[in-house]
């Protein structure tokens, strides 16, 4: 972040010669032992909509290149006019899938989850 950080002007302990000497950079890292509270807390511009760290960067490369997992299911949720109940509908069910060896199928309806229903969803 010290050389190619946006905001650097912003984060006064990115600026070079802010620490006098190693142990006093290292005292400062130790008195922060929570990365990422440090990272969005410390280190990290107001400005700055677009940084983030992640504690699983191979399911996050997994993401850049399209991998992710599912059961096999895809479903939206709908709200009712005027009101705030909401119903789910299923939109597509994967060939050879979790969702496929079960009765779901295409187009059917559901108003609750598990026996949850829904109703604080905003």
């Amino acid at each position: 972040m010290n050389v190619y950080y946006l905001y650097k002007a912003d984060i006064p302990e990115l600026a070079d010669g802010y620490f006098t000497d190693t142990n006093e950079y290292v005292t400062y890292l130790s008195e922060n032992p929570d990365p990422e509270n440090f990272y969005y807390d410390e280190l990290i511009s107001d400005q700055d909509r677009f940084s983030f760290i992640t504690d699983n960067y191979i399911e996050l490369e997994n993401s850049f290149s399209g991998v992710s997992k599912s059961n096999g299911l895809k479903f939206s949720l709908v709200r009712f006019s005027n009101s705030n109940d909401i119903f789910g509908y299923v939109s597509y069910v994967a060939p050879n899938s979790n969702a496929s060896s079960t009765i779901i199928e295409r187009g059917d309806l559901f108003m609750e989850v598990d026996g949850t229903y829904p109703d604080d969803y905003k």
